[in-house]
């Protein structure tokens, strides 16, 4: 999709109401298989929605930074009573290590979950009328090479201006 010519129409991408006044940097992702397809763009963006999408990846990153102190601190007690004694070098190295596999496996768990949606849109506060994203991103992925927005306004819009990019209807 990196090679296609994108035309976006005179609205918001998240909200699909309000004009836009900056663009936004928009990375997307999709696992298919054993291959993992990622587009970036940058998106039009009302300065309600551009504000409350950068709350949301605050409260993201803040979140992942807990996850992790919390992780290193869960890890920290098995390390030590594991390689207790003369092996205590090796269990304050494998502290670090252990601490890192559940920061990845919880940061992952929780990444991929509605559930977490939900919590970090509660953090961030009530979304601006019309916000029609789970997330930070205007929308995601339908295949390969189609997106699918969230707001139906600007989606549709959308697909109008980029027939190509848009997962056809069966």
């Amino acid at each position: 999709m990196g090679q296609f010519k994108i035309r976006f129409p005179n609205l918001c991408a998240w909200c699909g109401v309000r004009p836009p006044t900056d663009n936004r940097p928009v990375k997307l992702q999709r696992s298919q298989g054993n291959r993992r397809i990622r587009v970036s763009f940058q998106a039009p963006v009302c300065e309600t929605c551009a504000a409350y999408a950068a709350e949301v990846e605050r409260v993201i990153k803040r979140r992942e930074l807990i996850v992790f102190i919390v992780s290193f601190l869960v890890a920290l007690p098995p390390s030590i009573l594991i390689f207790w004694g003369d092996e205590l070098l090796v269990g304050l190295i494998a502290w670090p290590v252990l601490g890192i596999v559940v920061a990845v496996i919880a940061i992952l768990v929780m990444g991929a979950t509605r559930l977490n949606d939900k919590i970090v849109l509660r953090f961030a506060g009530p979304p601006p009328e019309g916000y029609a994203s789970r997330t930070a991103d205007p929308g995601e992925l339908s295949g390969a090479q189609t997106l699918q927005f969230f707001s139906p306004e600007f989606h549709e819009q959308f697909a109008a201006l980029n027939p190509s990019l848009i997962k056809q209807k069966r």
